[in-house]
């Protein structure tokens, strides 16, 4: 869907604590996210900040 231009945000909650067995799939994700200049929340807050940005009136 970043790829063709069908996601306009991201968020996505990791549990940071425990251990990720798909990280290379994370990491991809995220690579992706910066190449295509996607805003991306990985965190509660930052998801807030973001909603209450405009960004989803758009």
């Amino acid at each position: 869907m970043i790829a063709q231009g069908e996601l306009d945000v991201l968020l996505f909650f990791p549990d940071p604590l425990a251990a990720q067995p798909h990280d290379v799939d994370v990491k991809a994700l995220l690579r992706l996210v910066l190449v295509y200049d996607i805003p991306a929340a990985f965190s509660p807050d930052t998801a807030t900040a973001l909603a209450s940005s405009g960004l989803f009136n758009q």
